[in-house]
Parts: C-alpha cells; sequence; structure tokens
C-alpha cells in the first residue's frame, strides 16, 4: 500500500481514511482486513510474530487472522463482553460511523464492515447527499471515509496540504487524517527542498514510510491497468506517459475513420 506514489511505477490505489482524533477506535482501524499473499496452492500468512505456511486451507488462515488481530486488541488493553463486543477502556462497545456520498460503491465497503463485526466492532455506514458530504468533510466531521487521492510524478509543496501539522485542522484542506507529526513535517520541508531528481525519490520514500508506519489509511484495492474500449480508427504513440492513459496524445486515422463511419452508416439502417 502507498500513500505516495512510487516513482517506478504505474499502480493505481483507493485507500480508506481515517480521522485522527482522540476518539479510542482510531487504535483499532488496521489488521483487522484478513490479507494473504496466494502463490501456487499454499497461502502464507505474516502475523507480527509469526509466520505460518497452510497447505489448500484458506479459512484456518482466515481464522488464524483474526485470532491474532483479537490477541493484539486485548493485549491493548480491549476486552469482549457476553454478547462477543469489543469494549475500551472504559468498558464502552467500539462503534464509529463509515461517511460516504451517493457515488460511492457500498459493495467495496461491506467486507470490510463484515470483518469488523466479526471483531465484535461496530461500524455504521451513512450515506449523506454530495452537499453534506464535503461540508462534513471540509470540516472533518467524520470518523473514517473512502477517498482517492491521486499524486504528482514529482511530489513538492503539495504535501503540506496532505500532511503538514499546519493543514491538520484547517478548514478546506487535505489532511483529512488529521496528522501533527514533527517528524513528517521536516521530512516534508527536506522533500520541498530537494535539489535533484534522485533525492526527490529517496525522500518521497522515507516519507511514505513515515506516513505508513501511522496508519492513517487502509488499502481497499488497486488495478494497475485501465480498461478502455475503442475504434480501430484511433492510433496511439507507442510509448504512453507514466500515470496515464495518454489520451491527449491520440489521434483519428482518416482511412480507418471512413471506414467505421461507413459501418455505423449501415448499422443504422433498419
Amino acid at each position: 500500500m502507498a500513500w505516495l506514489p512510487d516513482l517506478n511505477t504505474d499502480s493505481p490505489f483507493s485507500p480508506v481514511w481515517h480521522h485522527s482524533t482522540n476518539n479510542p477506535t482510531r487504535h483499532v482501524t488496521v489488521d483487522f482486513v484478513p490479507v494473504f499473499d496466494t502463490c501456487s496452492n499454499r497461502h502464507t500468512i505474516d502475523p507480527l510474530y509469526h509466520r505460518l505456511e497452510f497447505d489448500n486451507n484458506l479459512h484456518a488462515v482466515i481464522d488464524l487472522k483474526y485470532a491474532f488481530a483479537r490477541q493484539i486488541l486485548l493485549k491493548n488493553g480491549y476486552t469482549y463482553n457476553a454478547k462477543g463486543q469489543l469494549l475500551d477502556r472504559k468498558n464502552k462497545p467500539i462503534q464509529f460511523e463509515f461517511l460516504i456520498q451517493p457515488s460511492d460503491a457500498v459493495r467495496e465497503i461491506t467486507p470490510f464492515v463484515r470483518h469488523l463485526k466479526r471483531l465484535g466492532i461496530q461500524l455504521r455506514i451513512r450515506q449523506v447527499d454530495t452537499p453534506q458530504y464535503y461540508e462534513r468533510m471540509r470540516t472533518q466531521d467524520f470518523d473514517m471515509t473512502l477517498q482517492t487521492m491521486p499524486q504528482s510524478l514529482t511530489p513538492g509543496k503539495e504535501q503540506v496540504q496532505l500532511w503538514g501539522s499546519a493543514s491538520a485542522h484547517q478548514v478546506g484542506n487535505y489532511n483529512y487524517s488529521g496528522i501533527q507529526n514533527p517528524v513528517i513535517d521536516q521530512m516534508i520541508q527536506q522533500l520541498i527542498q530537494t535539489p535533484d531528481r534522485k533525492q526527490v525519490v529517496v525522500q518521497t520514500r522515507i516519507l511514505d514510510r513515515l506516513l505508513r508506519a501511522g496508519y492513517y489509511q487502509i488499502p481497499t484495492y488497486g488495478k494497475a491497468d485501465q480498461w478502455y474500449a475503442y475504434w480501430n480508427m484511433y492510433q496511439k504513440p507507442a510509448r504512453s506517459p507514466q500515470l496515464h492513459v495518454g489520451l491527449d496524445y491520440w489521434w483519428s486515422d482518416a482511412k480507418q475513420a471512413k471506414t467505421v463511419s461507413q459501418y455505423l452508416g449501415r448499422a443504422a439502417k433498419p
């Protein structure tokens, strides 16, 4: 998962953001989703303390992942009641709201809700109209939400707005997680003042590691390809821009365009 782009790849990402507040639920938003690597017919899980391998027993891997997640919660002072609800240190049930707008796909969130429920955590999906959604985002009035944050191939001053302490509580800014970390602030300034491309890559990757360590977001899915259906009248350069399909650089072949036009004309006749 990545908060900033790996400057040598073109993988898109779609993260889930969690707003950093004093709410105790901020400590239990990671390590719940059973993510594992599949290699051939062997399933491998890598928890914090052990590495276990299973042959053709996916359910055992998933159950073990939940077991480790519960152990982490219990070791950090959380408990369970007779109903299986996760309780904080004040014996209050852990529950929070997932804010979405009408255009968000609920099916992307449903598995996450199911995983949390299995751990005794109640997550309520709250769908609001678009104006209300953007107003609540502007004022950071949410517990968790779904966001896609595209990045430049040359990160710079905009990183202050995304992760800097100064923008943590500024209305309308993009530091949705409310990050206030002096080390991250220092790294952003070093990135801005970097003199050459090589150091931009190095400083960006360091910043990426710092943001990962904070668990400010949970990846949902990513797809390295962009799928388009188009007539063969369109031609494109052999090399496309990085991180973009490059539609601005496509052109129409006159001969093929005429063939397509004739075909469409015939198809339109009854």
